[in-house]
């Protein structure tokens, strides 16, 4: 157990963030695991321009959806600290703007993110719903909430983290992840905005 630094950024304005009457029918394909607005663009490089990317990482996890690779590619062009991409810190995986694109797209895509830690071309996430079973067709009751999905995620990648040699450490994600990661840890929840940026100090 050590002391770690931890700074977590949500991604930039991406097409799901915006609301419906916003989205004309040309940009409907850009909600299938969303990518940044040119708003979110100007949210990342504002961030870029900021002290944040001149810290030193040891470590930069991002989430495999295109909202987050361009976030962290914006954020962290030209940065020598590598930069891995995880599919545990994905967000809730309960529509179309969190499936992720095959693997060899990510990769062809963002040549300076390390997907090395995503095992399957195809996205393996179970879709992330309140799960119920109905008995006799009338009973029916819950048997996994959403929310347990995730802190799931949360728990595996909080052991990933902790068996590391990594004391400074960058995650770039999403607010349902930021939020039960920072429960999780310090009984808090931490809600951003986009390309907002959190600290905590933990050991772990």
């Amino acid at each position: 157990m050590c002391e770690r630094n931890i700074v977590l950024i949500r991604h930039g304005e991406a097409y799901n963030n915006l609301s419906r009457d916003m989205i004309d029918d040309s940009q409907l394909e850009d909600i299938h695991d969303a990518k940044l607005t040119s708003n979110g663009i100007r949210q990342c490089k504002k961030v870029k321009n900021s002290y944040i990317s001149k810290t030193n990482y040891d470590v930069i996890y991002v989430s495999t959806l295109d909202r987050t690779l361009e976030t962290a590619s914006i954020i962290f062009e030209n940065s020598n600290c590598p930069i891995f991409g995880n599919d545990l810190i994905r967000e809730y995986k309960n529509c179309t703007s969190s499936f992720r694109k095959p693997l060899e797209y990510k990769k062809t895509k963002f040549p300076d993110i390390n997907f090395i830690m995503v095992k399957d071309e195809l996205d393996s996430l179970p879709v992330e719903i309140d799960q119920f079973k109905t008995i006799c067709c009338f009973y029916r009751y819950i048997v996994k909430r959403q929310y347990e999905f995730m802190m799931e995620r949360v728990k595996e990648f909080v052991d990933l983290i902790t068996l590391s040699p990594y004391k400074n450490i960058c995650i770039v994600s999403h607010r349902g992840f930021i939020a039960m990661f920072t429960y999780f840890l310090e009984k808090k929840v931490a809600d951003l905005n986009n390309c907002g940026v959190y600290h905590m100090k933990i050991c772990i």
